[in-house]
């Protein structure tokens, strides 16, 4: 499938126009966000994507810390290596914006050279933001390093708004910080024609969460006022493609008129002809929390609620136990030789719970909120002070033998506070199946959430693609299934999905 060639009605990916970029793009496309080349399973899976007909990479520089562009640039080249794929056979879009990781490393060793990028909004500790023409053409050409592309096919400023969200903490005026905004997004756009010019990129654009929000918001992005910028340099400017947040819970792209009062951004991109990608169809953010819409695959039953009473009973009785537990380590720590004892502290500082668990471990909300936590701060502690005791860091092996036994109690809780999240997510996704094909009929036969939650957004006027996570050949084999059922579907009516709000009490 060529991504300039005839749409593809027959087989079960079909394909639509990027709006004015000409490029015809799968219903959804290979999200990267999470996605690393030291990971087999996810290089697996988007070679089975692409194999099967996906044909658009979205990623970004600041993804994995450009892990996930290496792994696309990989993938690619392997492919077409083996003349199973074209360059032409693959949409790629990257984008540029966020300063962390390496690039934060970059970015605060030219400050101490009082060398700072220009426009450079330090938004917080380990996160800059820039669209500064001098940091975007660094970031294009690392960028086209990693991909190991001689174009990118569209370019996307990332998340320009953090510009905003800085300028309202200080306390800026809204009319004086939404002047600056846009001649900085003007500034960029002028620079990403000249790099159209070049060849470096064919089109450009805007990722921003913010172009669903009221129009109010001091975060607003305006499509309107976008398009005028672009408009404004050359009738035939190449600002081709934006890219939003939308799924069942976050509907603001098909319901909020916050252009000019009168349409929607879904509705004005059509009018202009902007290709239209989605992000985060399946993770929406929902009274506090982000959740998951789709079950969670291995729990096998489900409890009533008053087992979910039981459980929040046991998961307290453990904490209160692992408190103990505890109290008697940090009581262990302190008798052990002086030139010990500082190792010791260190350590259970890292993987001493209770504090943060006791009467608090139901503030995670959900599932998503827990596993986050997890795989972003207890475990990789956890993982490295571990293995630092098993080989002997305290030299005292009596006390590494308690410390070791305290982690494994913390991790039985934590598989318990696990199940529990899980079980609420199992039963309030059995809830929003039933809302769904109560609400939209088609899916009422669909048997999983993740493919009705997609399936919604792929059928809905004006988006171009929607972007999902595929980080297993499971994940690839159900965003195919998701676009194959998908044909035929009516268009989604999303002023009426707002009653899906009233699944349960929120609880996930």
């Amino acid at each position: 499938m060529n991504i300039n060639g005839d749409k593809n009605d027959g087989g079960p990916v079909f394909y639509r126009s990027l709006g004015k970029t000409g490029f015809l793009v799968s219903a959804a496309g290979f999200g990267c966000y999470r996605v690393d080349i030291s990971s087999a399973v996810h290089r697996a899976a988007m070679i089975e994507a692409l194999r099967a007909g996906i044909n658009i990479i979205d990623t970004s520089a600041n993804y994995t810390d450009g892990s996930s562009e290496l792994l696309a640039g990989s993938v690619i080249g392997e492919l077409i290596g083996r003349n199973e794929l074209n360059r032409g056979d693959v949409v790629v879009a990257t984008k540029g914006g966020y300063i962390q990781g390496k690039n934060y490393e970059i970015s605060a060793a030219l400050k101490k050279e009082n060398k700072p990028y220009p426009d450079l909004v330090e938004y917080a500790a380990g996160l800059d933001h820039c669209i500064h023409p001098e940091f975007l053409e660094r970031q294009i050409s690392e960028s086209l390093a990693r991909l190991n592309l001689e174009s990118i096919d569209a370019y996307l400023l990332h998340n320009p708004e953090y510009y905003l969200f800085w300028a309202e903490k200080k306390g800026l005026d809204l009319n004086t910080a939404r002047c600056e905004y846009y001649s900085r997004i003007e500034k960029a756009f002028k620079y990403l024609e000249t790099e159209v010019g070049r060849g470096r990129i064919k089109y450009y654009g805007i990722s921003s969460n913010t172009f669903i929000s009221r129009a109010s918001d001091y975060g607003f992005t305006s499509l309107e006022r976008v398009i005028s910028i672009a408009e404004a340099l050359s009738p035939d400017n190449h600002f081709g493609v934006i890219e939003f947040p939308m799924n069942l819970f976050e509907r603001g792209a098909a319901v909020e008129k916050n252009q000019g009062g009168v349409m929607t951004v879904l509705e004005l991109a059509s009018l202009k002809n902007i290709g239209v990608l989605i992000n985060r169809p399946l993770n929406a953010f929902y009274k506090g929390a982000m959740i998951r819409l789709a079950e969670a695959r291995d729990i096998k039953a489900c409890w009533n609620d008053s087992d979910f009473a039981a459980l929040e009973g046991q998961i307290d009785s453990a904490i209160k136990t692992l408190g103990a537990r505890e109290k008697n380590i940090k009581r262990l720590a302190r008798n052990l030789s002086e030139d010990r004892i500082e190792k010791a502290l260190v350590i259970l500082d890292n993987i001493l719970i209770y504090d943060q668990l006791n009467k608090k471990w139901k503030e995670f909300k959900s599932a998503f909120n827990f596993e986050s936590f997890m795989t972003q701060y207890y475990s990789p502690r956890v993982e490295y002070f571990g293995f630092n005791l098993k080989n002997g860091v305290l030299k005292d092996k009596k006390a590494e033998d308690e410390f070791l036994s305290c982690i494994e109690a913390a991790e039985a809780v934590f598989e318990k506070i696990s199940v529990y999240f899980k079980a609420r997510h199992f039963n309030a996704a059995a809830k929003i199946k039933e809302k769904i094909g109560s609400l939209a009929p088609f899916y009422s036969q669909w048997d999983d959430l993740s493919g009705m939650a997609l399936g919604l957004v792929i059928n809905t006027a004006g988006v171009s693609c929607a972007l999902t996570g595929m980080r297993t050949p499971q994940y690839a084999s159900g965003a195919l299934k998701a676009i194959e059922r998908s044909a035929g579907a009516p268009p989604t009516v999303w002023p009426a999905l707002s009653e899906v709000d009233g699944f349960e009490d929120g609880r996930l």
